[in-house]
């Protein structure tokens, strides 16, 4: 779980969010570790690190207009 508090000139925005990262990690890791034991295994989990890859996102601050 994450929360973000940003001070603006007309307030305050609170966000709040939670993210798998382990699971993420977990994942990344194990292909990490097969690649080194075979590095042609990335090439049958290149679908899986897109994904975890695509689940990894920070988010960038925004304003109200």
């Amino acid at each position: 779980m994450t929360v973000t508090i940003q001070k603006l000139d007309e307030g305050i925005i609170v966000e709040i969010g939670q993210q798998a990262w382990l699971g993420v990690a977990a994942s990344l890791g194990m292909s990490a570790l097969a690649a080194l034991r075979n590095p042609f295994s990335l090439l049958s989990r290149l679908d899986d690190i897109a994904q975890d890859l695509s689940l990894i996102h920070i988010s960038e601050p925004t304003r109200p207009y």
